[in-house]
């Protein structure tokens, strides 16, 4: 059985945030020094001091208090998703067609009249970002705008003026309004590789946010799925970062990340002489396997 180990990557904005799920905890270790009342005593009856002892005393140490969730999982074909839009309105424009790659940057549709641009990616870009934010999801962005042509500077995961500069220039090359921050609501997030298998919308179609554009998929991709139960499954968001392990490939280790944790359960499981334990099955995206 295989063995998924999670571990929380907090973005810039989150770690501000001090960690609402309490999954990782960061501070300074402090050292309560009890101090000497005097510094010496006198003893009744003498004139001879007695000097009191110095407390002991320990360096303060500042470091990251990481917790893991542990939990088995299942390589699998990696599934189709459902494409869906991020606005409500009328299709004006449809570039998006059966057998199409999305690349980011490129627009897929226009709902009444504005374009809704693919973010390609291998990790989720789940938030609206803008200057100072940080995390794996502006390295993503980054990484996107460079291979687009927009040089973001170090692609280091700050959105910092590099990266304000070249999403301004993307904004300046689409006639959009100008003011360097990344709009989650322009944007669908694709996978990288995935193919537009089914498209069912057209021209014309009224839709809601949150509609079915086309079904996509990654062809010959695999993914972990990993049963998580109720108690972790708090401790897990999209973009964390995870370890797997393989017990039939002993040593063997693969980096991956979070990339879908459900809503509602899985299975609910009855051990002897306990309550039932009941599971999520979470998604987990491998960003490289053994050989």
């Amino acid at each position: 059985m295989s063995k998924a180990k999670s571990k929380a990557r907090p973005s810039g904005s989150a770690r501000r945030r001090r960690r609402r799920n309490g999954w990782i905890a960061a501070g300074v270790v402090l050292v309560a020094l009890a101090g000497a009342g005097a510094a010496y005593l006198v003893t009744a009856g003498s004139s001879k001091a007695v000097v009191a002892q110095p407390p002991a005393t320990s360096p303060a140490r500042r470091g990251n208090l990481t917790q893991t969730v542990d939990a088995s999982f299942t390589l699998v074909r990696d599934p189709a998703i459902t494409l869906t839009s991020p606005q409500g309105g009328i299709i004006t424009k449809l570039d998006l067609s059966n057998g199409a790659k999305p690349a980011s940057f490129k627009p897929l549709l226009a709902v009444n009249g504005t374009n809704v641009y693919a973010i390609v990616s291998s990790t989720p870009i789940y938030r609206s970002l803008a200057s100072g934010d940080s995390g794996d999801d502006v390295k993503a962005l980054q990484t996107a705008l460079k291979a687009d042509g927009y040089d973001p500077g170090t692609i280091d995961g700050t959105y910092g003026t590099g990266t304000f500069d070249a999403v301004e220039a993307w904004q300046t090359d689409q006639a959009l309004t100008v003011d360097g921050k990344f709009n989650l609501s322009d944007f669908v997030w694709v996978r990288p590789g995935s193919t537009a298998l089914s498209v069912s919308a057209s021209v014309g179609d009224r839709i809601t946010a949150q509609t079915a554009l086309a079904t996509i998929a990654v062809p010959g991709a695999l993914v972990a799925q990993a049963d998580v139960s109720q108690l972790d499954v708090g401790r897990l968001k999209a973009a964390q970062s995870a370890q797997l392990t393989f017990d039939a490939l002993s040593g063997a280790t693969a980096p991956a990340k979070v990339v879908a944790i459900p809503v509602d359960s899985e299975s609910s499981q009855q051990s002897a002489g306990s309550n039932s334990v009941v599971q999520y099955a979470v998604t987990l995206r491998p960003l490289r396997l053994p050989a």
